[in-house]
């Protein structure tokens, strides 16, 4: 009797949240429901939030010599700090926190309500600063954490073992420390250029001096990541001599630099313990991938079926910890030391959703006249097509496609395919690729995505005149909002910055549009490619709906960006209705 009950509960819940969803069932209308001749779908298929519930972990770093006990657990219900191994006392579990850096085994930074705090085990913690927010993680000493802390200009703050804090003093104006040496001694700095490039600083503490450390010969990027243990030198990833962005050691008295990453791969991230032992996260043209050195040796990292190693941490002799992925399970975290068998940290795939009713993408290019545009596509799942999305992609940093997507499998499991691609102009596909942007036309920017309709009609096997356009950030929803002003005949468009929290869409047959967030009334409408916005008031129908921005770090799509999206998604599929083209935009 009991399971009964339990199974008309669920039935219960599944039915209001499809309801909150903006379903058009006779159920959700108060109108009576006849039987259904056919199985209710699985309960993975029931929710959106069965999807969003899937976690991603990352661990907090830890000094040299210690174990790491410690992730961050970022979910649609907030970030929360819990201890890897299942015999250790979670810290800061009680609270949406996310953890900034552990030191010793018991002790660890956390962000926690807007604050910055210091847990020590069963000592409790403290606050110990201003607004976590403003606060960046420069590097994790034996002793010590160090800190910049923004304020009237940033601040060097040093966190002992006890949670003592000490404010070093200012750190150089004008220029953005990213990295300290483990003693604090030495910190690398960055400044951007108007132009576009970057200048790389080391400032040393003892004496107060600040050199320039690259580029000297070409304009290039730079991303320092750490120190080596003795200071002498600096793990960083640079494009200034590559395509694509590589990682490096260079010897900051020789000057003298080293890559690591292959040329075929941007360089996305890396972590190292000395000089020797090294993992390196990649790009390969949207794939993640993970280069291992150990002893300077490459070496394999096992993973389950279908997932691949991502993302790996030093810890020690022989010992790992690190991330795997795949399309159709999120990250877990696993270790792997020389005496014992590699294990999973982490719970892994939310339970409501079996990894085998997932879809994985396929990897394709779009021939354009300016060349080859990377894009990857989510086929639905069944034989049923219902419709299309064109997905751009936001255009900050190397892609990482090809990964579990909660969202992109929600519309994949309710008959929808998804092409999702990048903008020519966005980073991680190469030096060239970036210029590639620079100075488009509207009309070149709607051939492409005239070229992505067609290619996702095709490929999925689609009916005509069944296509929405979706787009991520505030370059791509300009894209978007040029189309829809255009006429172009997609059943629904929707422009969403994540970072905002912003979503701007209308109701079938009007141009459905979003402006991500306020511009200065400096910028002109027609610079719109450059990532400013058209106002809403300018093409008729449109409307605007703004929702509160996600804590920092704010997930891909944040839930309720996710939910308004799947309502307005939703309304449309449901007509057979095209966008009617507005008014010229009077630029």
């Amino acid at each position: 009797m009991r399971a009964v009950y339990r199974r008309a509960i669920r039935r219960a819940i599944g039915g209001t949240l499809a309801c909150a969803l903006g379903a058009a069932a006779p159920a959700c209308r108060g109108e009576p429901r006849e039987r259904a001749a056919t199985p209710q779908p699985p309960p993975a298929r029931d929710s959106l939030d069965a999807f969003l519930d899937s976690y991603r972990l990352l661990p907090a770093p830890a000094p040299p010599g210690v174990e790491h006990r410690f992730a961050t657990l970022v979910s649609p219900s907030g970030m929360r700090a819990r201890a890897l191994d299942p015999g250790a006392r979670p810290l800061a579990a009680a609270t949406p926190s996310r953890a900034l850096a552990q030191l010793g085994l018991d002790a660890l930074l956390v962000e926690r309500a807007g604050m910055l705090r210091f847990e020590a085990g069963a000592a409790g913690g403290r606050t110990i600063g201003p607004p976590g927010s403003s606060t960046r993680v420069l590097g994790v000493g034996e002793e010590a954490i160090w800190l910049a802390v923004a304020g009237d200009g940033d601040r060097f703050w040093r966190v002992d073992r006890a949670g003592g804090v000490r404010d070093l003093g200012a750190l150089p104006a004008g220029l953005e420390a990213r990295v300290a040496s483990p003693d604090g001694a030495r910190l690398a700095l960055v400044r951007a250029e108007p132009a576009g490039g970057d200048l790389l600083f080391l400032h040393e503490r003892a004496d107060g001096s600040t050199r320039l450390l690259l580029p000297f010969d070409a304009e290039g990027r730079f991303q320092p990541l750490a120190f080596s243990a003795d200071g002498g030198r600096l793990l960083l990833i640079a494009d200034d001599r590559s395509d694509l962005p590589r990682a490096e050691w260079l010897d900051l008295a020789t000057g003298d630099r080293a890559p690591l990453s292959p040329p075929e791969c941007a360089a996305v991230g890396a972590s190292a313990r000395g000089e020797r032992d090294v993992a390196v996260a990649l790009s390969c043209r949207g794939r993640a991938e993970l280069l291992l050195l150990a002893g300077g040796e490459r070496v394999e990292l096992p993973a389950p079926a279908d997932s691949r190693p991502v993302e790996a941490w030093p810890e020690g002799e022989a010992a790992w910890l690190y991330a795997v992925a795949s399309a159709r399970r999120p990250r877990d975290l696993w270790r792997t030391t020389g005496e014992s068998a590699p294990r999973p940290l982490a719970h892994g795939l939310a339970p409501r959703i079996d990894p085998a009713d997932l879809v994985a993408p396929e990897a394709l290019e779009l021939a354009t006249a300016g060349g080859p545009v990377p894009a990857e596509l989510w086929r639905p799942r069944g034989a049923e097509r219902r419709a299309g999305i064109v997905w751009i992609d936001r255009d900050e940093g190397p892609a990482l496609w090809f990964e579990f997507d909660p969202f992109l499998q929600f519309l994949a499991q309710r008959g929808v395919a998804t092409l999702r691609l990048r903008l020519p102009g966005a980073d991680g596909f190469g030096r060239a690729f970036r210029a590639r942007g620079e100075g488009a036309t509207a009309g070149e920017r709607r051939a492409l995505l005239d070229a992505a309709a067609r290619e996702l009609e095709r490929r999925a096997e689609l009916p005509p005149g069944r296509l929405a356009l979706v787009a991520l950030g505030p370059r791509p929803g300009a894209t978007a909002l040029e189309a829809a002003a255009a006429g172009h005949p997609w059943i629904a468009v929707a422009a969403i910055d994540p970072a905002e929290g912003a979503l701007a869409a209308g109701a079938p047959r009007a141009p459905l549009l979003l402006v991500s967030a306020p511009r200065p009334a400096a910028e002109a409408p027609g610079e719109a490619s450059g990532g400013a916005a058209v106002p809403a008031a300018e093409l008729a129908g449109a409307t605007r709906l703004e929702l509160a921005p996600p804590a920092p770090p704010a997930p891909r799509l944040e839930p309720a960006l996710a939910a308004a999206l799947w309502r307005h998604l939703q309304a449309s599929l449901a007509s057979r209705a095209t966008v009617t083209p507005a008014a010229p935009v009077t630029r």
